[in-house]
């Protein structure tokens, strides 16, 4: 193991069936926030065409057909559609392949929670 007295534990797999009910019981007996971020807020991922996408399409979810993520700063993602919100997008505008998606580009889903949350919090900064 070596001298110590700190190891590095490897570990090639990750057994999300199992670390996420364990996440989600700390998080409602301690009542304490995951993780938290110290300072503003630096980067952002947003959602980039996979193919050239066409006025119209509603976009899949991540890992899907339609778009994957790029991280970028977060003055540079201003405007683009954030990664986690494409499944939940629906293009108003033919989007080239591999360019941002930009938000001016898409209808979203304001029915959905995760949605008008992200609304919220993106008009407080």
């Amino acid at each position: 193991m070596g001298d110590g007295p700190y190891y590095f534990f490897f570990r090639p797999f990750h057994l999300v069936h199992l670390e996420v009910p364990t996440t989600i019981a700390e998080v409602l007996l301690d009542a304490d926030p995951l993780a938290t971020v110290d300072g503003p807020h630096v980067s952002e991922v947003v959602a980039m065409a996979k193919r050239d996408l066409e006025s119209g399409e509603s976009l899949d979810c991540i890992g899907g057909f339609t778009a994957y993520g790029l991280v970028d700063t977060a003055e540079g993602a201003k405007g683009q559609l954030p990664v986690g919100l494409v499944e939940f997008a629906t293009l108003e505008a033919d989007v080239a392949v591999d360019r941002p998606i930009p938000l001016e580009a898409v209808r979203l889903d304001e029915d959905r929670t995760v949605v008008r949350e992200w609304l919220a919090l993106s008009r407080e900064s």
